[in-house]
């Protein structure tokens, strides 16, 4: 019996804790989110920044070799045969392609954070703050923040016009 009084104890003791603590729960759930959107958009433009960076410096890498194999010094069929073999590994091995992938993500990743630092900044100082007024001034800030790019970015309110249409 004293065993299920303690429990009831501890739930009521919980209960009467998230009662009163609410605002800054939701504010918590409002930074998680916030965090998970910008986390999302920095992979995404990682994913398509090493994509761009990895191919255009394979591209210019295997341009090099190409331009190497057209042009000897003094005539020779084995120099030729031999530059044309460095050109065929060349093309053939991934291993800058690799790391190059590494370095596009990166930058992209970190480009997509400076984009979205508003949102980053504000979701981070929401979820660690202890106090309750400024995790409830953050949470409040990141609603307004997301009313403010909605009503901008999604419905093109505030958006600068088109150029047609400045100068008529």
């Amino acid at each position: 019996m004293k065993i299920f009084s303690r429990i009831q104890a501890g739930f009521k003791s919980c209960a009467s804790h998230l009662k009163n603590n609410y605002g800054k729960y939701l504010a918590k759930t409002a930074a998680v989110g916030a965090l998970g959107l910008v986390g999302y958009d920095a992979h995404v433009l990682g994913l398509m920044e090493a994509d761009s960076y990895s191919k255009s410096r394979d591209a210019k890498r295997l341009v090099k070799k190409a331009t190497n194999t057209l042009y000897l010094d003094r005539p020779s069929a084995v120099t030729a045969d031999m530059k044309d073999e460095i050109l065929k590994i060349e093309a053939e091995q991934n291993t800058s392609t690799f790391f190059n992938k590494g370095i596009g993500y990166t930058r992209g990743l970190f480009k997509s954070l400076i984009y979205n630092a508003v949102p980053f900044a504000l979701g981070v100082v929401t979820l660690i703050a202890s106090n309750k007024t400024v995790c409830k001034i953050g949470g409040w800030s990141l609603v307004g923040y997301g009313a403010f790019k909605v009503i901008k970015d999604g419905f093109g309110k505030g958006a600068p016009r088109d150029l047609i249409h400045r100068y008529k």
